[in-house]
């Protein structure tokens, strides 16, 4: 049987893959470094302050990484109702002679 011949377990297949890539980019996303320097003045002291435009950054890795999880789950959700389905459509009764 070639996997063209069994869509479902390529559905499976693909939503674990979504699920691991939605982990890796949530991951990610809480190692991303968002600070950055301020330079020394007259006034104040050298310090490290959040940049907002990599704070949004990181906000949309983080987000990506929710959808590409939430649509994992879904897909593989879908392929094992869909075997359920399958499963039972093949196991109906024969029809009464008559």
């Amino acid at each position: 049987m070639t996997s063209a011949d069994k869509p479902l377990g390529n559905l499976a297949f693909f939503g674990g893959i979504l699920i691991l890539a939605g982990l890796g980019l949530a991951l990610y996303a809480f190692q991303f470094d968002v600070g950055v320097v301020v330079p020394a003045s007259e006034y104040v002291q050298s310090s490290r302050v959040a940049n907002a435009d990599r704070v949004a950054v990181r906000t949309m890795i983080l987000l990506s990484g929710v959808g590409c999880f939430v649509s994992g789950w879904v897909a593989f959700g879908a392929s094992v109702i869909a075997r359920s389905v399958d499963h039972l459509s093949s196991r109906q009764d024969p029809a009464p002679p008559g």
